[in-house]
């Protein structure tokens, strides 16, 4: 399965109700589905009847020629699925100005919000942040619930950066390393960064991850952080002393 984008595909529908489309031909000096897409690829699309429309991901199946309504993005239902009258529609792929503009969400801690980070060997902690420095629509996001989680509503590449610094409150040295999961899965460590604080009080460390990963129309993503290498448990803090508030963030940037 890939997201594939290609020029001049454009058939004909006359799929009625908010059911998987059924694709009846390219139109005149146009190429159709078939001759772009293989079996369970995903494209952009919009259909319209010349009064209303619909754009969206769609799954494409070889077997009797469907497109599947997998996201819809927009349309002139208030941005759901269209059920469609009788009468024929005009199916092709598009590029959705969301895709255009390379959509990001830029998070942070603000101030005075501390996140213990801390503990033995293998703890994991995943991060909450409480600010939004900027968000497009692409992507969901609470400062309030589950705000360690970002959405994201359009299939594709991202790139993913995670910046934190911390600060032990004891004696204790440790290593933190930067880690991430996708759908609440097993954690990850693709692009992650490690940094190692010396056994002295407030020792202050910065750590994260800097990878570019593939998510798919409604995937969520954390970051967060692995403790490794620890002389026994102690506490780390996202904020205060000599740490600042604004050495924390976690970006996410649409590339593809």
């Amino acid at each position: 399965m890939a997201l594939v984008y290609a020029d001049r595909v454009k058939e004909t529908t006359t799929t009625t109700g908010t059911g998987t489309y059924t694709l009846a031909g390219a139109a005149t000096g146009y190429q159709s589905f078939s001759d772009a897409l293989s079996n369970s690829d995903t494209c952009y699309y919009t259909v319209t009847d010349g009064t209303d429309w619909e754009v969206g991901l769609g799954t494409f199946t070889t077997s009797g020629t469907l497109l599947a309504r997998t996201t819809i993005t927009a349309s002139s239902n208030s941005n759901a699925a269209v059920s469609w009258s009788a009468g024929s529609k005009d199916v092709f792929i598009t590029i959705p100005a969301k895709e255009v503009k390379e959509p990001m969400i830029i998070l942070n801690k603000t101030s005075n919000v501390n996140q213990n980070v801390g503990g033995a060997n293998g703890t994991e902690v995943y991060w909450t942040w409480d600010g939004e420095m900027f968000k497009d629509d692409n992507y969901t996001h609470s400062t309030v619930t589950n705000s360690e989680r970002v959405t994201v509503a359009l299939a594709g590449w991202y790139e993913v950066v995670f910046i934190g610094g911390a600060q032990t409150t004891g004696s204790a040295r440790t290593t933190l390393q930067g880690i991430y999961k996708i759908n609440g899965g097993s954690s990850l460590r693709g692009g992650s960064l490690r940094n190692y604080a010396r056994g002295y009080a407030y020792g202050n460390m910065t750590t994260g991850i800097i990878y570019t990963l593939e998510l798919g129309a409604g995937d969520y993503i954390e970051v967060g952080t692995r403790v490794e290498d620890s002389d026994g448990a102690y506490t780390i803090n996202t904020s205060g002393g000599e740490i600042a508030d604004d050495c924390h963030q976690f970006v996410i940037k649409k590339v593809r």
